[in-house]
């Protein structure tokens, strides 16, 4: 698999990715991410193009449905691709993949707490309301 991003221009998502960083700060969700990133962090720094692409199909596996689920919103898509196509791919685009990968983790657990607090929120309000 890899991201197709022909919808919006790159510059619209560098805008939006930055826009959804700052909201992870204020939602206080940056330690867990932290965890859930560290091993496409040590992909990228790593030599071995294996280990990037194996970490990428991992991730890809984890959040491409998410992922999809947020192309009206980001212009990335998730698309098969077979092994050998990523033989031709260079490392550089590897770790773009995988700094994409990371943001939208960022976004995934941001959308999380967002959620959770929503239905927190109607919990409360529900039982208020002798529900």
């Amino acid at each position: 698999m890899e991201f197709n991003n022909q919808i919006t221009p790159q510059n619209n998502l560098a805008k939006f990715i930055e826009f959804m960083q700052k909201a992870t700060e204020i939602a206080d969700i940056i330690p867990k991410v932290k965890a859930k990133t560290e091993r496409a962090y040590k992909a990228i720094h790593s030599l071995d193009k294996s280990v990037k692409y194996s970490t990428l199909q991992a991730y890809l596996k984890e959040y491409g449905s998410f992922i999809n689920q947020t192309t009206w919103l980001t212009g990335l898509c998730v698309c098969p691709r077979s092994a050998d196509y990523y033989d031709n791919v260079p490392v550089e685009n590897l770790n773009l993949q995988l700094n994409t990968i990371i943001n939208f983790v960022y976004l995934h657990e941001l959308a999380q707490k967002i959620t959770s607090s929503a239905f927190e929120k109607l919990l409360k309000k529900l039982q208020e309301n002798g529900y």
